[in-house]
């Protein structure tokens, strides 16, 4: 599969020019700008038992909410408009995706997960940045990781840091379409649930821990093996949903660590990198080659049409046929 053919239910054609589009802002800049729009009035519900609200009325809450609970990490402003050099920082950091994954696909095992991590970091920051403005933020991965003794690769471990290009990622996906992730270090809406509660529901503890358990770091070998049966019922109980809906987020984001992961194996850590493609002692290079294409096949584009249209989620695909490979009953199937 090509990387223009990732959405079955459009056309190569609209597909690159998309892409085209979003890598000049003078044709970037209406797409945008609706978007932007439809974030501060249309009215979506964000859980099923809650009201429609909007996008604006979340980040208000969510500001309340980080200065009550005196948090540090990325706080998020609604722009009020696209335009300047803003709007060309957003465009030249989708040109520049684009231009690493045209070199990742035509570098060798060595080059293209560098390569494929520029490109993520760059469209996944103009993700980050198009629609949102941030306080309390650095310029960072967001990330770090520290190396397992060379004949122990599993134990390599991925920190989450508490801010740069990572905590706003994630607080995205939570602001723009009410997905908590276990990377989330404040999951709080604005409006109570409409439906009735009774006693010993779940739903009676609804708001009442905001601060979720955060996974705060994550070996190679619990990333591969990443458990989201127990994370989402973890979210689940914790926060007194009856249906966990961030199952979406947190795969997406563990392919955002992953490519993370794989870049800085290549560039720092060679011979651990050499080992997981040699693949005697282990089979690492197959979940690597899977996150690959799933960015390259999938997310790439699906963050250029989140940008045309914001109100669609990693979930989703287009039926059976075509799914998300980030919807839950791909990730885990029966």
């Amino acid at each position: 599969m090509t990387a223009t053919s990732a959405l079955p239910f459009e056309t190569r054609a609209v597909v690159r020019n998309r892409r085209r589009l979003f890598s000049t802002a003078y044709a970037a800049r209406p797409l945008l700008e609706r978007s932007l729009k439809s974030l501060h009035s249309e009215l979506v519900t964000r859980q099923w038992f809650l009201p429609e609200t909007s996008v604006t009325a979340e980040v208000e809450h969510y500001r309340k909410r980080y200065k009550d609970l005196h948090m540090v990490g990325p706080l998020p402003h609604l722009r009020n408009t696209i335009k300047g050099p803003h709007l060309h920082e957003t465009t030249l950091s989708i040109r520049a995706s684009l231009s690493f994954l045209n070199s990742a696909r035509h570098g060798d095992e060595y080059v293209r997960p560098i390569a494929l991590y520029y490109a993520s970091a760059h469209l996944l920051g103009a993700l980050s940045r198009a629609f949102f403005a941030w306080e309390n933020d650095r310029s960072t991965h967001g990330l770090s990781f520290r190396a397992g003794a060379r004949n122990d690769i599993a134990q390599t471990t991925i920190q989450i840091e508490p801010t740069g290009h990572f905590p706003r990622l994630a607080l995205v996906c939570f602001l723009l379409w009410g997905e908590p992730s276990c990377f989330d270090p404040l999951v709080s809406y604005s409006a109570a649930p409409t439906i009735p509660i009774s006693a010993g529901d779940i739903l009676e503890s609804f708001g009442r821990n905001e601060q979720p358990r955060i996974v705060s770091s994550l070996t190679l070998e619990e990333l591969i093996g990443f458990d989201f049966d127990a994370q989402s019922e973890n979210m689940r109980l914790r926060h007194g949903f009856q249906k966990y809906n961030g199952v979406a987020a947190n795969a997406f984001l563990r392919d955002a660590i992953a490519l993370y992961l794989a870049s800085m194996l290549a560039r720092y850590r060679i011979r651990q990198w050499q080992a997981i493609l040699d693949g005697q002692s282990n089979d690492y290079r197959l979940f690597f080659e899977a996150v690959f294409d799933r960015f390259v096949e999938f997310t790439i584009d699906r963050v250029l049409l989140v940008l045309e249209k914001p109100t669609k989620t990693f979930a989703d695909g287009t039926g059976y046929l075509h799914p998300s490979p980030f919807a839950s009953w791909v990730i885990k199937p029966n």
